[in-house]
C-alpha cells in the first residue's frame, strides 16, 4: 500500500490551501517558484454506464470492454501514486509525486498538454502538428514495447515538456483490478490514441494513418494485433450502422468512426473484416 508522502511544511500549507479553494478537482499553484498541481480525491467514479459496460463485456466475453474506473477516495489517490512511480522507474516521463495525503495529491508540472497546445498554439504549422502527433505515437509504442500501458494515452493525457520530450499525465485508471489482460489493454489504448489524432485530420490529412504506421514501426507485437482485430470485429458492425449518419456526427463519435475506419483499412489488420 502507498502511504502518505512526507512533504515540507510550506508545501503542505500551500497545497492544503489550494485544495480547500478548488472548485474543480484539480488546479495549479506556485511553490518555491515552481508550478505544481493539486488534485483532490473524488467519490468512486463507477457510473451506471460503467456497470452496464461491465455487464456487456461479461456477456460478450470481451475483456476489452471492461471499465477501468478509479475507485475514488484515498485508494484512488494511492493508485495514481503507485502507477506514476512505476512509470518513472521504467524510465518514462511522468510527474513526480511531491505530496500525498488521504484527501489530495501534489504533482509537479511537466509542461503543456499536447492536445491543448495543438489546438491553441496558432503559430504551429501543419508540419509541426504532424511532427508532435507522430512523436506521441512513437512514445505510446515505446511504452507498450516496455510492457507497460497508460490506460488511455490520449493526446490530452500526454504532455510536451520544455525540452521537447513527451511525458504522460493523469494516471487514474485502475488497471490493477480491471481484469483486462495486458495485450488487450494495449490494443484498446492504441484505438483510443488514434481516436484523438483524428481531431487533427482536417489540418493534417492522413495523420491517423501516419500515426498508426509510426506506432507499428516500433510496436508490432502479434498478441496486441490479435486483440486489436477482436476489437475491430466488434466495432465493424457499429461502424456500418452509423455510416449513413456520419455527416451529422460530431466530436468523439466522429473521431471514433474515423479512427475505426483507418484501422479496418490497414493492411496488417485486414483479417479483422
Amino acid at each position: 500500500m502507498t502511504h502518505a508522502v512526507a512533504m515540507p511544511e510550506d508545501l503542505h500549507a500551500v497545497a492544503a490551501e489550494k485544495a480547500a479553494s478548488l472548485i474543480m478537482r484539480i488546479g495549479k499553484t506556485e511553490w518555491n517558484g515552481k508550478t505544481i498541481w493539486v488534485k483532490k480525491a473524488v467519490p468512486p467514479k463507477m457510473t451506471v454506464w460503467n456497470r452496464l459496460q461491465l455487464g456487456i463485456s461479461n456477456l460478450a466475453k470481451m475483456p476489452v470492454l471492461r471499465p477501468t474506473s478509479n475507485p475514488g477516495g484515498k485508494e484512488g489517490l494511492e493508485i495514481e501514486a503507485r502507477r506514476i512511480a512505476k512509470f518513472r522507474e521504467a524510465g518514462f516521463i511522468a510527474p513526480a509525486v511531491l505530496g500525498l495525503t488521504e484527501e489530495w495529491i501534489v504533482l509537479e508540472d511537466l509542461g503543456e498538454m499536447v492536445e491543448r497546445k495543438l489546438q491553441k498554439d496558432k503559430a504551429l504549422m501543419p508540419s509541426d502538428v504532424r511532427r508532435i502527433v507522430l512523436q506521441c505515437a512513437e512514445a505510446v509504442a515505446k511504452l507498450h514495447m516496455s510492457g507497460n500501458v497508460h490506460g488511455r494515452a490520449k493526446l490530452n493525457d500526454l504532455v510536451l515538456t520544455p525540452d521537447g520530450s513527451i511525458g504522460f499525465i493523469d494516471f487514474e485508471e485502475d488497471l490493477e483490478n480491471c481484469g483486462i489482460p495486458l495485450e488487450t489493454l494495449k490494443a484498446r489504448e492504441l484505438w483510443l490514441f488514434l481516436c484523438t489524432t483524428a481531431r487533427f485530420a482536417a489540418k493534417c490529412p492522413r495523420i491517423t494513418e501516419e500515426s498508426l504506421a509510426a506506432y507499428l514501426a516500433i510496436a508490432n507485437e502479434a498478441e496486441t494485433l490479435r486483440e486489436l482485430k477482436k476489437l475491430l470485429r466488434f466495432l465493424r458492425p457499429c461502424k456500418v450502422i452509423v455510416s449513413p449518419f456520419i455527416t451529422l456526427m460530431k466530436g468523439d463519435a466522429q473521431r471514433a468512426y474515423l479512427a475505426t475506419s483507418v484501422l479496418l483499412s490497414a493492411p496488417r489488420l485486414k483479417t479483422a473484416t
